[in-house]
């Protein structure tokens, strides 16, 4: 885990205000929800190292880019901090990737919408069927980086200083097809934090030094350990960079 120095001067001056943006390794999906998510454990590092912080977490299970620009829109407050991950459902293999039912704005009908939608896709997976009904990412690859060169230019319209870290999504367990999707979207990420003047963190070296055990809670979702060292990485990356503007 990287340390982090903490500060010699107190900053009691300002309350960084932090914003997440991601699908649910964001969200997070320990128990209990508050207190445990990358997001909190960011606050924390930053706190330990004399930056107050507060947070606002738009995580979002089951979330796409797409949902992330609504949230964005809908719910986000000014931020000093944008932390943006997506990348994991953006690009899932699924049948008739057209045909899709946001999670947000949510309502009834989209619920029964969503259902039935899942029914007849999951009978599409048919081997006779896949070869002629169509597939593939949810999301577009080419959408997916205009949601989320959008998701950073809405922060910047809110705060044209805020600091963005984009973080790539971990490897899932035992899906090297699926794995191999991730590292495209991740690559997208990077190359949108390269053009967008932002930070990009790759989190697969994060996860390959811990063991399995320690890194999943399942074949996809982050354990203690790995949504802590994350966090650390995460934390260190911004005091890094501010003490270089500092110097």
């Amino acid at each position: 885990m990287t340390t982090i120095n903490k500060r010699s001067t107190p900053a009691q001056e300002h309350k960084l205000q932090v914003l997440a943006v991601g699908d649910c390794n964001t969200y997070g999906i320990q128990e209990p929800p508050i207190g445990n998510t990358i997001l909190d454990k960011f606050c924390r590092c930053l706190e330990q190292a004399g930056y107050p912080a507060s947070s606002q977490n738009l995580g979002f299970g089951m979330g796409t880019s797409r949902e992330g620009i609504a949230l964005m829109e809908a719910k986000a407050a000014r931020a000093d901090i944008l932390l943006l991950n997506f990348g994991l459902v953006d690009s899932w293999i699924t049948s008739i990737p057209r045909v899709y039912v946001p999670y947000f704005p949510d309502s009834r009908a989209k619920k029964v919408r969503r259902k039935l939608l899942k029914f007849t896709k999951r009978r599409l997976r048919a081997p006779l069927l896949r070869r002629v009904i169509p597939s593939g990412n949810v999301v577009p690859l080419a959408e997916f980086r205009a949601n989320i060169e959008q998701i950073i230019s809405l922060a910047r319209q809110a705060n044209p200083s805020v600091w963005v870290l984009l973080w790539g999504s971990p490897p899932v367990q035992y899906d090297a097809e699926r794995n191999g999707h991730l590292l495209q979207y991740n690559a997208e990420l990077h190359d949108v934090a390269t053009r967008k003047r932002a930070m990009y963190l790759p989190t697969k070296p994060i996860i390959d030094n811990l063991p399995s055990a320690e890194a999943f809670l399942d074949n996809v979702h982050l354990n203690e350990a790995a949504t802590t060292s994350i966090a650390a990485e995460m934390a260190h990356a911004f005091l890094s960079q501010r003490q270089r503007t500092a110097a």
